[in-house]
């Protein structure tokens, strides 16, 4: 493998699945150690209900999965 062709693979596995954060900036995700989330009401959540389920952080490692493998989605539990 050339020296441009490994920089560019060692790159995307690096940053794989990561958007930068749009209001902080940021380019690496956080760590979200939530166990639970507000509702606004019974039954009406904003897509995140409890962390066990779901929660940011593995949403953001599903993302990387996906592009690693040249998937259409990761799965991570």
């Amino acid at each position: 493998m050339r020296g441009n062709d490994l920089l560019f693979h060692e790159r995307f596995q690096l940053h794989a699945g990561q958007t930068p954060d749009s209001s902080t900036g940021a380019v690496a995700t956080p760590i979200y150690a939530n166990s639970t989330y507000i509702h606004e009401s019974p039954g009406v959540h904003k897509g995140l209900d409890y962390g066990r389920s779901h929660n940011p952080t593995r949403w953001a490692l599903e993302r990387c999965i996906a592009d690693l493998e040249s998937g259409a989605q990761g799965f991570a539990f």
